[in-house]
């Protein structure tokens, strides 16, 4: 376990983990970061699961962490506002290597397997947040195919992002489908998200509002 203080941060750190690592993989067995009532926890997995296949595993949980205390910066970095995460996550894929002859955009539809993320009566610069995200890939018996879901329901101040998809991750994409829906009802709600980036205060939103339905077909 290390204990301390990170340069210019506003309160005491602790760190502690416990792992190991070996020809079959690298374990995570558990990590620990907290200051006060705050913390961060963690577990990791990466291991053979047959020839030229990994298994990625992970699983953990934010409660009422402040990402600015482990990462201090001037005010101008992350702006005004509170900063607060409550939530937790799990994944398990399975993935093939990556040969320097597969890009990135065949490699991603080879993974099985599923991930979870969920944020809980967050802030993001003062906004109140919260987001449910969920990906599915399964193989078919004997099919070959791998058909995938993902949904995304993402909530910040009176704003909403919604995304859902599914199809055939084995295929050439001809039966992906996409919905896409935002409503931004206040966009001046939106400015201190501007703050974050100061070659941005130009564009920084006063009022109006963004409405948008998209349907896509097909992949990239």
């Amino acid at each position: 376990a290390l204990e301390g203080r990170i340069p210019s941060a506003p309160q005491d750190v602790r760190l502690s983990f416990n792992g190991s690592a070996d020809r079959a993989g690298v374990r995570l067995q558990s990590l620990l970061a907290s200051s006060g009532s705050a913390n961060a926890r963690l577990s990791a997995e990466i291991k053979r699961s047959g020839p030229q296949r990994w298994q990625i595993t992970s699983e953990g949980e934010l409660k009422t962490f402040d990402p600015r205390v482990w990462f201090p910066g001037p005010d101008a970095t992350w702006g005004p506002g509170q900063y607060l995460f409550n939530g937790r996550w799990a994944l398990d894929i399975h993935a093939p290597g990556l040969q320097t002859t597969t890009s990135l955009a065949q490699w991603l539809p080879l993974l099985l397997g599923r991930a979870d993320v969920k944020l809980l009566e967050s802030r993001v610069a003062g906004l109140p947040m919260q987001a449910d995200l969920e990906l599915r890939q399964d193989l078919l018996a004997g099919a070959g195919a791998a058909p995938s879901r993902a949904k995304a329901d993402i909530r910040l101040g009176s704003a909403q992002l919604q995304i859902s998809g599914a199809g055939d991750a084995g295929e050439a994409g001809f039966n992906d489908r996409t919905q896409v829906k935002l409503n931004v009802p206040a966009l001046g709600e939106m400015a201190p998200l501007f703050k974050l980036w100061p070659d941005a205060g130009a564009w920084t939103p006063r009022r109006g509002d963004v409405q948008l339905q998209a349907d896509l077909t097909g992949r990239w």
